[in-house]
C-alpha cells in the first residue's frame, strides 16, 4: 500500500527541509530536457547532476527564502530510485528529521503492507549505512506505534522509539562522515549537509510522490491532522 523512499545525504533531507520552507510547488525529474524546459518557465533547480541555481544541499536551502518559488529537484539515488520504482502505490519520502511526523502518519493510513526503500548508491547497487539505518528506526517506531494502537496486544512501546530514538549504526554513521572529513576534496558545506542529515529533529512534513507525466512527479507535502 505504502512505500517509502530514504535517501538521507542528502535529497530526502534536502526535500523534507525545502518544504518546510513553503515553496508554491516541488517537482522532481531526472531527464535532462525535461529539467530545462522547467527551468526555462521559473522553476528554480536543485541538483549536484545537473547545472543549476543551487545544489541538492539542505544547508544551502536554509539559507534562501522559498515562499511562492517553483523548484524543480534531481538528484543521483533519491530521483533514480523513484523513477526506477515507478509502480508504487502510495510513494512517502522520509529521513531522520519527519520520522516521527513520517511514522504517525503511516500508522493513520493503516495500511496493509509498507515497503521501506533505502535508495542507497542506486547506479553503482551499493548500500548506504544511513539509508538503511533510517529505514531500521522508520520500521521499528511503526512496529512500536501499532504495537500501541491494538488494544489487546498487551505490547509496550520501547521508550526509546517514542522518546528519543537510538539511530541504528550510528557509529558507522559518524565514521563515515569522518571519512569524507579528511579528503581533501570534499566541500566543507558538504560535511555541514551531512552532519545535519544526522539530526533528529521534529519537522512536521510528510512528502507525498504524486506521478504527472512520464519525466515529472510532483513531490508534494501531505496535510497533517492537528495533533
Amino acid at each position: 500500500d505504502i512505500s517509502v523512499f530514504f535517501d538521507i545525504f542528502r535529497a530526502s533531507t534536502t526535500l523534507v527541509t525545502l518544504a518546510s520552507k513553503h515553496p508554491d510547488i516541488i517537482v522532481s525529474s531526472n531527464h535532462l530536457p525535461t529539467i530545462r524546459n522547467y527551468q526555462e518557465s521559473g522553476y528554480r533547480l536543485l541538483s549536484e547532476v545537473y547545472t543549476g541555481d543551487f545544489d541538492n544541499s539542505p544547508t544551502q536551502v536554509l539559507s534562501e527564502s522559498w515562499q511562492g518559488r517553483k523548484v524543480i529537484h534531481s538528484s543521483t539515488n533519491l530521483t533514480n530510485s523513484i523513477f526506477g520504482n515507478r509502480d508504487f502505490h502510495h510513494g512517502l519520502i522520509g529521513c531522520f528529521h519527519n520520522i516521527e511526523a513520517l511514522t504517525d502518519y503511516i500508522v493513520s493510513r493503516r495500511p496493509q503492507h509498507v515497503e521501506l526503500i533505502a535508495c542507497s548508491h542506486f547506479a553503482r547497487r551499493t548500500v548506504a549505512i544511513e539509508d538503511m539505518s533510517c529505514a531500521m528506526l522508520c520500521r521499528s517506531r511503526l512496529l512500536a506505534l501499532l504495537a500501541v494502537s491494538v488494544s489487546d496486544s498487551g505490547l509496550q512501546p520501547s521508550l526509546s522509539l517514542m522518546g528519543t530514538p537510538n539511530i541504528p549504526d550510528q557509529e558507522g554513521i559518524r565514521a563515515k562522515i569522518a571519512d569524507k572529513e579528511a579528503s581533501a576534496t570534499y566541500p566543507t558545506y558538504r560535511i555541514n549537509d551531512l552532519r545535519y542529515c544526522m539530526e533528529l529533529k521534529a519537522v512536521p512534513v510528510v512528502l507525498e510522490i504524486q506521478p504527472r507525466s512520464h519525466h515529472v512527479m510532483e513531490i508534494a507535502s501531505v496535510r497533517l491532522e492537528p495533533a
